[in-house]
């Protein structure tokens, strides 16, 4: 079982760049949203949020459901954070960035 906590990022905050939200980016102010406990690990428990947060609810199992319906708000999307026991998944344009105690890990 892992613990898992969801950020997601200020869509009105800038990067370094004057990019404005969406962007993959560790510096950019995000928020705790929501925290619950998923049967997988690492990189799997990640990927598991971004479905939840994203597929239409028909799509989802009993327990996912559950999870959804503590917080309904956007959907997880580049830029925002899921973290699984106290390591770092940055949601990338493609896959995610990992970061952990020993740093980031592409």
């Amino acid at each position: 079982m892992s613990n898992i906590k969801i950020y997601l990022q200020d869509f009105n905050a800038m990067d370094a760049t004057n990019r404005r939200g969406f962007v993959s980016d560790w510096t950019l102010p995000r928020k705790f949203v929501l925290e619950y406990t998923s049967k997988h690990l690492g990189e799997a428990a990640a990927e598991e949020a971004f479905r939840i947060f994203n597929a239409p609810e028909e799509f989802l199992d009993e327990d996912e459901r559950l999870v959804v319906q503590q917080y309904r708000g956007h959907s997880l999307s580049v830029g925002d954070v899921v973290q699984v026991d106290g390591v770092d998944y940055l949601c990338s344009g493609v896959g995610w960035t990992v970061k952990s105690d020993m740093g980031t890990i592409v």
